[in-house]
């Protein structure tokens, strides 16, 4: 794990930045496709600028960069084109606030709403591809521990085997207590001697999965690796993810509760105030313009 590690953060921001891209270049493509030239109006450079920050905007509503690496392609469809149906519509909003809607071509608009979604979902497939050569050398990888050997346990295996794109390699499962049990995995210890363990394997990520009735067992794995570099994360049952509210990363299928996560560092933390920012003074910018509107109206 000393060879991994941030690479896959770097990734992470080159997708946002391809995104953006494609989201504003697709005008282009699509003004080209239609008029066979490039002649256009400012309204369409406006309106290609606008698309960047309503997208990340609505991104950011539907988890679209939470999801990223933790689910298949197939899987991202979902929050991809909700995302991308909120951008068009935050278009649309502020086309009909400055009246600008009728110097657009709507021809023009509907190739772009088209080919957009095809693009992003396409730079995705290819960011797979480019994160799975990394990892076959060893690059962008996180190791990690799985603390039980239940159903939820097997099941969040099952979900890391089958996902390599998302970097994560298994170096095994501690037994809760120490009983072998009959059919089950092998394991590298159990939880008495976690510690020892842990410096051996030295995993990036432990995944708890114990009974979250076993509250003793659960409180003493995190005092014994909460002042580690290790980042846990708590495996619940389906009860227990039914009612407890928390930060919810998803394995695949497999919902975890993020317990200690490692803070955000470099340029993870600059991109993550630099949103933050950027949203903020979207939101506002999005509110007063129907509000300007409004205003003149009654001014009139």
């Amino acid at each position: 794990s000393n060879m991994v590690r941030p690479i896959q953060s770097q990734l992470d921001v080159l997708q946002r930045l391809i995104d953006g891209l494609i989201v504003s270049t697709s005008l282009a493509i699509a003004y080209w496709l239609y008029y066979g030239n490039l002649n256009w109006t400012d309204k369409y450079t406006i309106s290609a600028i606008a698309a960047i920050p309503i997208f990340y905007l609505s991104a950011k509503i539907n988890n679209l960069y939470r999801t990223y690496l933790a689910h298949g392609s197939v899987e991202e469809i979902q929050p991809l084109f909700i995302s991308w149906f909120g951008t068009l519509a935050g278009l649309l909003v502020m086309g009909y606030a400055f009246k600008s809607t009728h110097e657009l071509s709507r021809v023009t608009l509907g190739i772009y709403a088209i080919i957009t979604p095809i693009l992003l979902f396409g730079s995705r497939r290819v960011m797979r591809l480019v994160l799975q050569a990394l990892h076959t050398k060893g690059y962008a990888t996180r190791s990690v521990v799985i603390v039980g050997t239940n159903n939820y346990a097997m099941s969040l295996a099952d979900n890391i085997n089958s996902r390599p794109f998302m970097g994560l390699e298994l170096l095994g499962f501690i037994a809760l207590d120490d009983q072998q049990e009959e059919g089950g995995p092998e394991v590298l210890g159990n939880v008495d001697n976690l510690k020892e363990i842990a410096g051996e394997v030295q995993p990036d990520i432990v995944y708890i999965a114990a009974p979250m009735s076993d509250r003793d067992t659960i409180d003493a794995i995190i005092r014994v690796l909460g002042d580690s570099t290790v980042s846990i994360f708590l495996v619940p049952d389906v009860y227990t993810a039914d009612i407890m509210q928390g930060n919810w990363v998803a394995v695949g299928d497999t919902p975890t509760v993020s317990v200690i996560d490692a803070p955000s560092r470099g340029i993870n933390s600059f991109i993550k105030r630099l949103e933050d920012i950027a949203i903020s003074g979207l939101a506002l910018l999005i509110l007063a313009a129907p509000m300007l509107v409004i205003a003149f109206s009654v001014r009139l």
